[in-house]
């Protein structure tokens, strides 16, 4: 009986310690269990934070480009935020460009690209995004009408360092004293818009200072535009993006296998790419003053009297030609009614002659032809009177038939 008791007790108290070791390691499965979701509520979270600081991730946005490099600084690869392009597979970095998709091809990303924009870098501090500095530059919201040059642009007196380079972006510059064919200066406000071709060079060779050569190699083909201008050409020129004065400068080169251009346009872009790893993508002339305006108001109005003479001119000649026609018109009349009473006279005297074909007598004739011209000469297409009147207008009484 006692061993009983004594079994039962122990029974008793192994099944309570094996419940109580079964809760416990059921409660730590579900602690672990919710804490395995709360790390994963919070991952999201974590990463983008991490990849706001550039460490593991990278966020990317719309029409930007950044480089990945060692801890070093040398180059490793190229992250795209472009729909639509790709970088080339080159062995040289400076050679990697950004060119359309082929046909049929798409832009490829993994989950996190696509859905959070987080891109991968590498652990820090083996990998990290390439910075470099800018200095920004736009054009003046509100420009006075009486500004000067350097009023036009608000530029930035520090540069400000980015981690990333624009697929296109705007800059604008301001040309003094560009002269024009007939020796007159004007200063220009010119907006270009750039299209970055082969980042390595703007972002790493030039590490931002790249704004100084490409103003310069775009300053040199508006030159080259406009020498062959006069002013007058030059500001009746349409001046926006599309078909503007400088809308040449975009043209893309033709280059042959050795590097070398052959078509007598987009030398520009030839020059920027080259050079700064950049292309036109547009350019429009926003703003513009004559060095000297009183001499253009002059030009302006001597072309304007120009063409007040030479529209009298044309009025004139215009005239003069509709009197010649006009008179080549009437002579052409002149000429057909004399053919006309010429084939009158003809008939007159066919009519007037005798039964047996014997001629009348010419008096008779002569009478009977006048009296027919007479009488065209009063109702003929030349002819003014309203009224047929023959004479005195007096009323002549024809007798009956066999009164004297």
């Amino acid at each position: 009986m006692t061993r009983k008791v004594v079994g039962w007790i122990f029974f008793v108290l192994a099944s309570f310690a094996l419940a109580k070791l079964l809760v416990y390691e059921l409660h730590a499965d579900i602690e672990m269990f919710a804490y395995c979701l709360i790390f994963l509520a919070i991952l999201p979270f974590f990463g983008y934070g991490l990849a706001k600081r550039d460490l593991f991730f990278t966020l990317m946005k719309s029409n930007e480009i950044k480089i990945v490099v060692k801890s070093s600084g040398v180059f490793v690869r190229i992250i795209l935020g472009i729909d639509g392009y790709k970088a080339t597979q080159e062995t040289r970095p400076d050679k990697i460009k950004i060119i359309p998709l082929g046909p049929g091809e798409k832009t490829e990303r993994n989950f996190l690209e696509q859905s959070l924009g987080m891109y991968w870098i590498g652990i820090p501090p083996f990998r990290r995004i390439h910075t470099f500095p800018i200095i920004r530059q736009r054009i003046r919201q509100a420009i006075a009408k009486n500004s000067t040059p350097d009023q036009w642009l608000d530029t930035e007196n520090e540069p400000v360092t980015v981690n990333s380079i624009r697929f296109i972006f705007p800059r604008p510059f301001v040309l003094t004293k560009v002269e024009l064919k007939d020796r007159l200066t004007v200063d220009l406000l010119v907006n270009c818009k750039f299209r970055t071709v082969l980042p390595y060079k703007p972002t790493l060779q030039f590490n931002g200072a790249f704004f100084a050569n490409a103003g310069s190699i775009v300053q040199a083909g508006i030159m080259d535009i406009l020498r062959e201008k006069n002013i007058m050409d030059f500001i009746g020129a349409p001046k926006n993006e599309v078909d503007g004065l400088l809308a040449e400068l975009k043209l893309e080169p033709v280059v042959d296998a050795n590097g070398v251009i052959t078509s007598p346009f987009g030398r520009v872009n030839f020059g920027l790419e080259e050079q700064v790893g950049l292309a036109l993508e547009g350019i429009s002339i926003e703003r513009y003053v004559p060095a000297d305006t009183e001499i253009v108001e002059a030009i302006r109005q001597t072309a304007l009297a120009e063409e007040v003479g030479n529209a009298a001119i044309k009025k004139a000649t215009k005239d003069g030609e509709a009197r010649v026609i006009q008179a080549n018109r009437e002579a052409e009349a002149l000429e057909r009614l004399a053919t006309a009473r010429n084939k009158t006279i003809a008939n007159a005297r066919l009519a007037f002659s005798g039964p047996d074909g014997d001629k009348a007598s010419p008096d008779v004739a002569a009478q009977s032809t006048a009296s027919l011209l007479r009488a065209e000469t009063l109702t003929g297409t030349t002819s003014k009177l309203t009224t047929l009147v023959d004479g005195s207008g007096a009323v002549v009484a024809i007798p009956p038939k066999g009164d004297k």
